[in-house]
C-alpha cells in the first residue's frame, strides 16, 4: 500500500499477493485487488476475501492476464 502511494498508483490498479488473512483484509480495505497464495494447510487461513487464489506462482501470470 505504501509502495502504491510512493509510485502514485491508484489502489484499484494494484494487485497484492498475500498468504495471510490479515494481509488479504488490508489489501481489500485499501481498495486493491488481491491474489491469495495458498501456502497454509486448508482451513488455517480464511482466503474468501481474495479476488483470486493460486497455489503456485505459475498461476499468477495467468491471473494477471485475466485482469487485462
Amino acid at each position: 500500500m505504501r509502495a502504491a502511494e510512493l509510485l502514485a498508483i491508484e489502489p484499484e490498479k494494484c494487485m497484492v499477493i498475500e498468504d495471510s488473512g490479515s494481509g488479504i483484509l488490508a489489501a481489500k480495505r485499501a481498495g486493491m485487488q488481491c491474489t491469495a497464495y495458498l501456502s497454509a494447510p486448508e482451513g488455517q487461513v480464511d482466503y474468501h476475501l481474495a479476488d483470486y487464489r493460486i497455489s503456485h506462482f505459475d498461476r499468477f501470470f495467468e491471473t494477471v492476464t485475466v485482469m487485462d
